[in-house]
């Protein structure tokens, strides 16, 4: 099953708009895109985040990474290895 970026995207986003500060989400999560999504197996997925700069990068790998990938795997029902680009 073909996984839409956009559409993952988008409901990553409404999860994490609910359950993170609104601080936190609109400075860092919130100007963040899915670059592409790559089907490894039936299992497992590629996810590549694009940060719009390296310091929205590095604290998203600090502070949020972890959330973020239990929400995306949540939602596409796969496990994710997350890459992080600027």
């Amino acid at each position: 099953m073909e996984i839409n970026a956009g559409h993952l995207w988008q409901a990553v986003c409404g999860e994490l708009g609910i359950s993170m500060s609104q601080a936190g989400f609109n400075g860092f999560v919130k100007p963040c895109f899915i670059k592409t999504v790559t089907p490894i197996d039936n299992e497992r997925i590629i996810v590549e985040l694009a940060a719009p700069t390296a310091y929205h990068l590095k604290t998203i790998d600090e502070k949020y990474f972890s959330l973020i990938k239990q929400v995306m795997e949540k939602i596409s029902r796969k496990k994710c290895d997350l890459a992080l680009i600027v």
